[in-house]
């Protein structure tokens, strides 16, 4: 498939460190959606209110802010193969003894939550390195949009098995099988990809070695207003693809009285959309890139076309009583995400090409820290309101201010913020 993307007929070292980047992120997406079905029965075992299980949800936001600002510096530092590693071990590991944790005490799963948080924290930063440092410079908004496919694949797998597996052999069952699978990978990642210290020669002539020092611009990185508008959008992005990541099935079954299997089932369309958007996408952008397009004028179009239908979609849910249109709305909703994200994303590798894992790691922090109040609010609102309105209204109109601050202050340009600044 990949040949499909990059039109090439030979198989490059960099297409391999792609390949299992985007497997580690497949399994990453499994781990983390196949809660938000498990908490449902968890949610009647332990006798947990909405706002408890809010709780359980969100815990995972605060290992993950943690370890996505500290995972890009000890990327930058260390090098992105080392952490990435260590990151797919730990969330497995965590993963696994999730259901330990639950029979010990609340305190106890809050804690494994967070330490799962932690390793998939570090995850995202590492691959965002890995692919910027590999893949050639017109190949990597169709790479970003391959993360975003087999990070909604990852979804769509655990949307489609998770209430199957529960239902057949209890919640438990599902972080057993699916802890496992991170390191059957570890096993393969370790045997096929090298690491820094073998110096392997890359077939990507400017990668600069990760063994270089280099002093990070942490001034431009907090404060530059270039870098104040991705703070913006990876905050209002993230807490959208998070928030529903964490509530779609719950929604299913609070608002139209659905089965957990069913629930999942409807929330598989949504990711498969996106699963074809945003590589799509991303390949329509290398070309108009390929072509001569100005890139700042090609994120601008990408990214501000896919927040109009991020709007649209949720303000009209707020709408609707059908089940239908309802799934037709959240699928405008997730095009729209997966159109918006291949846009911005490489705009952090853009103005840093140096610090990629840094940037991206403080964009996605700052999604993470909102995606902790949004995912504990929404426990709040429906225990007060028994309705998901308020959530929409939310993330409609915080989407319709982005979509203007982008449009005028987004910029791209490397030569704009230096790495001395």
């Amino acid at each position: 498939m990949l040949r499909i993307f990059f039109q090439s007929k030979q198989w490059h070292k960099r297409y391999s460190v792609l390949s299992l980047v985007l497997i580690a992120l497949f399994i990453c997406y499994i781990d983390r959606v196949m809660v938000s079905v498990a908490a449902i029965e968890m949610q009647q075992v332990f006798n947990w209110t909405d706002t408890e299980k809010g709780f359980v949800l969100s815990s995972f936001f605060i290992g993950y802010l943690v370890m996505q600002i500290v995972g890009g510096l000890l990327s930058n530092r260390f090098g992105a193969y080392l952490i990435f590693s260590i990151a797919v071990m730990l969330w497995s590991l965590f993963t696994l003894i999730t259901p330990l944790a639950a029979s010990i005490s609340f305190s106890a799963l809050i804690v494994a939550r967070i330490l799962l948080g932690l390793g998939e924290g570090a995850a995202f930063p590492c691959s965002y390195r890995l692919l910027n440092d590999w893949m050639k410079k017109d190949e990597l908004s169709r790479s970003y949009g391959l993360m975003n496919m087999s990070t909604a694949f990852g979804s769509v797998f655990s949307l489609l098995i998770t209430g199957t597996l529960i239902m057949w052999f209890g919640w438990q069952s599902v972080f057993y099988i699916f802890g496992v699978l991170g390191l059957i990978w570890a096993y393969f990642w370790f045997k096929l990809v090298p690491n820094k210290q073998q110096k392997i020669q890359q077939d990507v002539s400017s990668i600069e070695s990760e063994n270089k020092k280099r002093s990070i611009p942490f001034k431009a990185l907090l404060f530059h207003p270039s870098v104040l508008v991705l703070y913006l959008i990876g905050m209002v992005m993230g807490t959208i693809a998070f928030a529903l990541a964490s509530w779609l099935p719950s929604y299913f079954v609070d608002t139209f009285d659905l089965s957990i299997s069913t629930a999942g089932l409807y929330s598989i369309l949504p990711w498969l959309v996106l699963s074809v958007i945003a590589p799509v996408t991303g390949l329509v952008a290398d070309r108009l890139l390929h072509s001569g397009m100005a890139s700042l004028i090609i994120r601008k179009l990408v990214t501000c076309t896919g927040m109009l239908l991020i709007f649209t979609g949720f303000y009209l849910l707020t709408l609707t009583p059908s089940l239908t249109l309802a799934i037709a709305l959240i699928v405008v909703v997730f095009s729209g995400l997966g159109i918006c994200i291949t846009g911005y994303v490489p705009l952090a590798a853009e103005l840093f090409p140096k610090h990629a894992d840094v940037i991206y790691g403080f964009v996605a922090g700052v999604a993470s820290l909102a995606s902790i109040f949004i995912i504990t609010l929404v426990g709040k609102i429906l225990d007060q309101t028994n309705s998901y309105n308020g959530l929409f209204y939310v993330l409609s109109s915080t989407t319709l201010l982005t979509f203007f601050v982008f449009m005028v202050f987004a910029k791209n340009s490397a030569i704009a913020i230096t790495e001395q600044d």
